[in-house]
């Protein structure tokens, strides 16, 4: 199976991130995603051997047992696309504060001790918005850009890829942000 892990987006920023895109869809036009596929990746696995999730789930705890973190802000800071032809994929960049790379780091480092794979690109916080902009006739603009959200959940997704897009599945998943008393 195709896994990965990643941090869900609150229903909040989901939200504004779908309007966002929707304001932006006639100037750079492409494949735009479902918002129900939101998220930021921390570490893709590729294919997981199906005997390897309860290792995995593991590594999910572990990972946040080993952070000291605060409240992972998601701060959106730019618009761009990943290097590639003329049919890009859009991405909304996010701050590199130092709560969600320690996380990334120790997931990662979770993964290194229990053997695991992944694809080991340096770590780049953001959110995919659209697939194949064609960026022939127009540029990136610089438009006025979401409010930042917090993430609630580290999850451990398995990736069904179909005809029309990816479906994840949530596998496993951690709850990061405290009820209050």
């Amino acid at each position: 199976m195709r896994a990965f892990f990643a941090l869900e987006l609150p229903d909040l920023l989901r939200n504004d991130l779908a309007l966002f895109a929707k304001k932006i869809q006639k100037e750079l036009p492409g494949r735009y995603l479902d918002p129900a596929t939101y998220h930021v990746t921390l570490a893709f696995l590729g294919d997981l051997n199906v005997s390897d999730t309860p290792l995995a789930k593991e590594t999910l705890y572990e990972a946040l047992n080993a952070s000291c973190y605060e409240p992972i802000h998601l701060i959106p800071t730019n618009l761009g696309t990943f290097k590639g032809s003329k049919r890009l994929t859009l991405r909304l960049a996010l701050e590199q504060t130092s709560a969600l790379m320690e996380l990334a780091q120790n997931l990662r480092s979770s993964l290194v001790d229990h053997g695991f794979s992944y694809d080991t690109k340096p770590f780049f916080p953001h959110i995919t918005l659209a697939r194949n902009i064609d960026l022939t006739n127009s540029s990136i603009l610089s438009p006025v850009l979401p409010p930042p959200g917090r993430a609630q959940y580290l999850t451990l997704f398995e990736s069904h890829l179909t005809d029309k897009g990816a479906i994840y599945e949530p596998l496993e998943r951690e709850c990061l942000i405290l009820p209050t008393a």
